[in-house]
């Protein structure tokens, strides 16, 4: 970020404290207060204005026309399944359909309600204009800087819609049908790169070794893979201390994960809620022989609360120790946390269980009782997870559950 820009949004990073929400608005108000959007939690990039560079997010190639298909002909950004079924592999995907109005930034949903109160007069469809695909890019641009994304994408819409994305990886993951490999731009990004598998029949992920960059997926069955990096700070986009592992992308291996869940149907009933959502857990933990998560106890949803401010992915390493402090003074035991956010509930429990780290803290045997949070936000639903115990049970086997604990 240089220049006047840079003036504009102050050179300071966002506090562990400070919503990822404030920040959007911070940001966006700088860069792009002509612009409108309307969100959600899983997109991809778009037509291409610029490339990448030193100290800027790279532009993906690679998504442009799926994404740019199913954006233009929906008028909306598609959830994690459709692009699933588009050959869109992302993780932790943000979007935004866009339009402008002379002096001010509205969302598709302020634009139809616009429309419904001012029947019969004239001049509102005359304010509204093209944005232009410089200024999505611009938008996109800014989004990425608040959630410390690599990747970004633009495209326009013959109607006069544009989109903006980002994603966290500056480039896609090199598949080829025996391994797959991940790119230098991901590894100039990280101080550590972990990738897991988890099988779509079911059972715990397992981390997979990495040969000159790539893991031998020759042997696995039908299932899914996950490349984490753990970001370093020194250099661009020079993400804080305290921001965790973040999923930089899914790859399907063999056909890869269905577009359903086990047991989903649960999710799927009018007003389907917290409760729903415990019993779906529990009956995946039933279909792998371990017991129920209890509901939790005052400090464990206490902590949950606080860990969930700002209904961001991105899990907060400073918190999460004053948040483990807290609980393992009241005599708890934290197990770990997941955090997805979704089109509705069953597209955020996709994410849960075919993703390998977020599929070992759902099957975690260590855990006893659980916190959840489930939030409406613009982009669908926010699902925080947080796994405790009341005593240390016998010790899985098994690799800790996503995230390590900091």
């Amino acid at each position: 970020m240089r220049g006047p820009l840079k003036k504009k949004l102050g050179a300071g990073l966002p506090a562990p404290g400070l919503s990822i929400g404030a920040v959007h608005r911070v940001l966006l108000a700088a860069v792009m207060n002509v612009l409108m959007s309307h969100g959600s939690a899983v997109a991809t990039s778009g037509p291409a204005v610029a490339t990448s560079g030193p100290g800027r997010p790279a532009m993906r190639h690679d998504i442009l026309n799926p994404l740019h298909q199913i954006i233009c002909r929906e008028g909306k950004v598609p959830g994690v399944r459709e692009l699933w079924a588009a050959g869109i592999f992302d993780a932790q995907l943000d979007g935004h359909v866009l339009r402008r109005r002379e002096r001010e930034a509205i969302t598709d949903r302020e634009a139809i309600n616009d429309l419904e109160g001012r029947e019969g007069r004239e001049g509102r469809e005359g304010n509204m204009g093209r944005v232009g695909r410089d200024e999505a890019t611009a938008f996109a641009r800014s989004r990425a800087a608040g959630l410390y994304h690599a990747g970004i994408g633009s495209g326009t819409c013959e109607d006069g819609r544009s989109f903006a994305v980002s994603v966290p990886a500056p480039a896609p993951m090199v598949v080829s049908k025996d391994k797959v490999c991940v790119p230098r731009e991901v590894f100039a990004l990280c101080r550590g790169v972990t990738v897991d598998f988890a099988a779509a029949a079911g059972g715990r992920g397992n981390k997979l070794q990495l040969t000159k960059s790539c893991a031998d997926i020759s042997g696995l069955p039908q299932g899914l893979l996950s490349v984490t990096c753990l970001p370093q700070t020194a250099t661009w986009p020079r993400w804080p201390k305290w921001v965790g592992p973040m999923v930089m992308a899914f790859v399907p291996v063999k056909s890869g994960p269905t577009s359903d869940i086990p047991d989903g149907e649960v999710l799927r009933v009018d007003g389907a809620g917290e409760n729903e959502f415990r019993a779906w857990i529990n009956r995946i933990r039933s279909k792998e022989r371990l017991p129920p998560l209890a509901l939790p106890s005052q400090t464990l949803a206490a902590a949950a609360e606080r860990l969930a401010a700002g209904s961001s992915v991105l899990h907060d390493r400073t918190a999460l120790k004053a948040e483990t402090q807290a609980i393992e003074n009241a005599g708890l035991k934290f197990v770990g946390e997941d955090r997805v956010q979704g089109r509705d509930l069953a597209d955020a429990a996709w994410q849960l269980y075919h993703s390998p780290r977020h599929r070992n803290l759902l099957l975690s045997a260590d855990a006893n009782q659980a916190a959840l949070v489930l939030r409406k936000i613009e982009a669908g639903f926010f699902v925080l997870l947080v796994a405790g115990a009341e005593s240390r049970p016998r010790m899985a086997k098994s690799r800790p559950a996503f995230p390590h604990r900091p």
